[in-house]
């Protein structure tokens, strides 16, 4: 069982939080080109799989959400366990929705830890297993934890003689062409053509003919809207942006897409 003073053995802060930020890209490199059925073989009977690493990995990183939540909102909370085999155990993802929520999970965590004070890094709380710890010391362990399942994955790698392939994988790529892609007319004069879509998440090109107007507020919600102008001229009701602009429309946002001389947008909702 680790000790106070293995809780205050650990990186230097700033490269703690640069081990946290980096840890999702050398998780998918460990595992890049390796079938996600080979994934899923545990290492022997009764062990895990690399696909249970990566569940308890996810799962972990809500437990911890949720204690500093507790750390930050109580004085002095205790901080319960968890069943890590009853929660592995209970999952059915696979291995695209296990990545999408661990990452999600990293980058609020990560959000919420960068923008707190001293102060708040040193509130503390009565862990079960490890005594007290502070918010700081909990982000340490996190990190630790999390390296320490990178080399189980290195692990169980060896043991079914799986290697991370250094070879294009294109296995998951889904390509569309516009010449068979779905298409809506929203209105005389814009038509968009479905190119792909994955769960809330969906990509489509968008074409206005000159003088064409949304019809209607168009509202950015549940997330945000980003748009690449191809070409023309692409106006959202207020300013005007000429081919090549970027725009990021964030969540809650509205506009009213419209053109003068006709466009063409390439527009991306990265969460719905």
């Amino acid at each position: 069982m680790p000790t106070s003073e293995d809780l205050n053995h650990a990186l230097s802060w700033p490269d703690t939080l640069a081990r946290l930020h980096d840890f999702s890209s050398r998780l998918l490199l460990a595992i890049h080109g390796i079938p996600e059925r080979d994934l899923g073989h545990p290492e022997a009977e009764g062990r895990w799989s690399i696909l249970n690493v990566i569940g308890h990995l996810t799962d972990h990183e809500l437990v911890t959400a949720t204690r500093l939540r507790f750390m930050l909102s109580s004085e002095h909370p205790q901080l319960f366990g968890y069943e890590q085999e009853q929660f592995v155990a209970s999952r059915r993802d696979t291995l695209a929705q296990l990545l999408e929520q661990f990452g999600a999970l990293r980058q609020m965590n990560l959000m919420s830890v960068e923008r707190m004070p001293d102060d708040e890094l040193a509130r503390a709380a009565d862990h079960l297993e490890y005594g007290v710890m502070t918010i700081r010391q909990l982000v340490n362990r996190l990190q630790r934890h999390a390296e320490k399942h990178l080399l189980q994955i290195e692990r169980i790698k060896t043991t079914l003689g799986l290697r991370a392939s250094d070879q294009p994988d294109v296995s998951g790529v889904v390509a569309t062409h516009t010449s068979t892609a779905k298409v809506r007319n929203i209105t005389p004069g814009i038509r968009v053509l479905d190119l792909w879509q994955n769960g809330v998440r969906k990509a489509m090109q968008v074409d206005i003919d000159p003088g064409a107007v949304w019809p209607g507020l168009d509202h950015h919600v549940p997330g945000p809207e980003e748009v690449f102008v191809a070409s023309g001229d692409f106006n959202d009701g207020k300013r005007t942006y000429e081919a090549g602009s970027f725009i990021h429309h964030p969540a809650g946002s509205s506009h009213v897409p419209q053109s003068k001389t006709g466009c063409r947008l390439f527009v991306f909702y990265p969460e719905g």
